[in-house]
């Protein structure tokens, strides 16, 4: 069994709020869940909720689930999220539990962009994170936007994204230029961190393939990449909250995290 509480991380001048999990057996290692685009801290169809709690059950793993500024149960502007700001915000959760949950060995995952969130976080900070696992991680976040979306965020400081199936997000323009400019694999090989890379072979958001590319770019020879068969872009959670393909997606991750951290 497991405890989960809700916590409000001081961060400059806002606060992340967060989940923490943890396990009923004290846990000396642990995971910083980050989310994709458009979801929040519980990610979609609550596959965060779903994973946060077999990784705390079965492997033994404390979890910690954060809001991006803007979004989910975040006060902040959105216009504060950028690649920058998303790697302290994990590196700031990551401390949080060292210094206050009596973990040792911290380890990052993310899903879409928060698998890009995840690859950046190990770079910046390779000394805080020992592992990392993406779902659907995306290299390329600049095929997200048009030509549009990039003059008018250059003109007035953002664009509006949107989605159709949740409020519009305003976007700024140091989010724009990260992804047009930042090389998300030159990054995290600053990072000595093995990595799981998990995707869906119908994923047709982010290419498959990218999964591949970010093992083989890895320097760690513990470093792999797994195609769940027949898994979209989610692992079809948005059809079911326990499909077989998001759970087989927490199994390789509760193990690799188990065995690397």
């Amino acid at each position: 069994m497991y405890k989960e509480y809700k916590k409000l991380i001081p961060f400059e001048d806002y606060t992340i709020p967060a989940i923490i999990t943890l396990p009923d057996d004290p846990a000396d290692k642990s995971v910083v869940m980050l989310h994709g685009t458009g979801t929040d801290k519980n990610e979609a169809g609550n596959g965060y909720i779903t994973a946060a709690h077999i990784l705390a059950d079965d492997y033994g793993l404390a979890s910690i689930r954060i809001d991006w500024p803007g979004y989910g149960e975040s006060d902040a502007d959105p216009l504060r999220y950028d690649f920058s700001t998303a790697v302290r915000n994990a590196a700031t959760a990551a401390t949080y539990l060292k210094v206050n949950c009596g973990i040792c060995h911290v380890g990052v995952m993310g899903w879409s962009q928060g698998g890009s969130d995840a690859l950046l976080t190990a770079g910046n900070y390779p000394a805080l994170f020992e592992a990392v696992v993406t779902w659907a991680g995306a290299l390329d976040l600049s095929e997200m936007l048009t030509k549009e979306d990039i003059d008018t965020a250059m003109n007035t400081g953002y664009f509006t994204m949107k989605f159709g199936w949740r409020p519009d997000v305003d976007v700024s323009a140091q989010w724009v230029t990260d992804a047009l400019h930042v090389n998300i694999l030159n990054t995290f090989r600053m990072s000595d961190a093995p990595v799981l890379a998990i995707a869906g072979t119908d994923d047709d958001v982010v290419d498959p393939a990218c999964a591949e590319t970010i093992a083989k770019m890895s320097p760690d020879s513990r470093s792999r990449h797994v195609l769940i068969d027949g898994a979209d872009h989610v692992f079809h959670v948005l059809e079911d909250e326990r499909s077989p393909q998001l759970l087989e997606a927490i199994r390789l991750t509760g193990e690799f995290f188990k065995a690397q951290l």
